[in-house]
This record gives C-alpha cells, structure tokens and sequence, in this order.
C-alpha cells in the first residue's frame, strides 16, 4: 500500500519516472496478493500516468484490465470513475464518438448511484459544453437580480419614472425629478 500511496504522489507532483517503478510495483504486490480491487486501482493510476506522458496506447491497455477488474467484482463507483478516464482519453484522441458515449455510460451508472460528484466530474469533462452548462447553472440566480435592477432603474428614470407620472398626477410635482442624479435624492431613492 506504501508504495501505491508513494507512486500516487510523486505522479500528482509531476514525478512520472519515479512514479512508474513504485505503481508497478505495488500492481505486482496486489496480484500477488489477489486484491482485484487495489489490482484495478494501479491500474487506473498506470493508465493516467500513461496518458499524463502522451502514451494513449498504454493508457487504454491499462484502463481496459482496470474496466474488466471492475465488471467482474461489481464495483460500480469505480467502473464508472474508468469509464469517464476512458472519455478524457477519447476527447485527447480526438474520437468524440467514443468519449460521448463513455460519459453516457459513467453517467448512467452515477446516477443509478446517487453519485453527484461523479455526475459533476462527468459533466465537467464534456470540453464543448461547460460554459453553457455552467451559465444555465447559474440562471436562476442571475435573472431575478437583473429583472429586479432593471425594474427599480425605470421606476426612478427621469424621464419615463411611473413614480414621477404618480407625483406629477397628483399634484405633488410639477417637473420631472431624477431621483438617481443626485445624493439626496438617490438617498430618498433607496429609502
């Protein structure tokens, strides 16, 4: 486990050639041990360490002996968390077919789940759409603020305010007042 953990985090740190010897390692360990589980886990981190260094190849050998590992001990999280590297991987290929389909699959399985993080980890991965996505996220809130400033901005304009038209037909005015022009009147505005 040592040395899964040290490999882990010299490849987070950029040490990939370091990396290599002590994931590898720890595989050996794991399968000799028979852990199918941490067996899969090195195999991820292989397979990101590959595709880290520009070696696509490799890296898909490594997630496909991870994605059957995980099929077989039914560990669902983590097919779908392979799945998603599969995605990235199709994207970085320029195979656009293939990483929607791996993300419909990923997604499929974290909802089953209940998996949020997954879901966002997915939708995060889909280059083309994060804007969008992250925008209509944020609509909800951005709307009624600006719907309200636009209101509040034509009831005090100079010149088509409905509180001047009130004042003004009810005889408390007799000129337009630009209630946000100056202080005390921007003032008597906010209150």
């Amino acid at each position: 486990r040592l040395q899964y953990e040290l490999g882990y985090a010299q490849m987070e740190r950029g040490e990939f050639e370091s990396a290599a010897p002590l994931l590898e390692a720890s595989l050996e360990a794991w399968r000799t041990l028979g852990d199918p589980k941490r067996e899969a886990d090195c195999l991820n981190r292989l397979g990101n360490l590959c595709h880290y260094q520009g070696r696509p190849a490799e890296a898909r050998g490594y997630y496909e002996e991870a994605l059957f590992l995980r099929q077989l001990s039914g560990d669902l999280a983590g097919e779908a968390s392979l799945l998603n590297n599969f995605g990235v991987l199709a994207i970085h290929q320029g195979n656009l077919e293939e990483a929607r389909a791996r993300f419909e699959d990923s997604l499929l399985i974290d909802r089953q789940l209940g998996n949020t993080a997954g879901i966002a980890l997915m939708l995060n991965n889909l280059l083309g759409f994060k804007r969008i996505l992250r925008a209509s996220m944020l609509l909800p809130w951005i709307v009624p603020t600006v719907l309200s400033t636009l209101a509040w901005k034509w009831m005090f304009d100079p010149t088509f305010s409905i509180v001047n038209w009130i004042l003004y037909h009810l005889g408390f005015i007799r000129i337009r007042v630009d209630w946000l022009g100056g202080p005390v009147a921007a003032m008597l505005s906010v209150i």
